[in-house]
């Protein structure tokens, strides 16, 4: 783990529907924090869109 001084937490509510996601993140400078956590959150959204579907069939 790098040292306290270049690590950056973060905490975050974001809310998709109904649902409150409480993300908190660790930010290294090894990736944008922004661009990690939407592909997260897309990547969530559509796993749940199956989850749904294939419980509706």
């Amino acid at each position: 783990m790098p040292d306290s001084e270049s690590t950056i937490k973060t905490y975050e509510e974001i809310q998709i529907g109904k649902t409150l996601y409480c993300v908190t993140s660790v930010f290294t400078g090894e990736i944008d924090l922004k661009n990690a956590l939407e592909e997260l959150t897309v990547k969530r959204v559509l796993q749940s869109e199956e989850i749904y579907d294939k419980i509706k069939e």
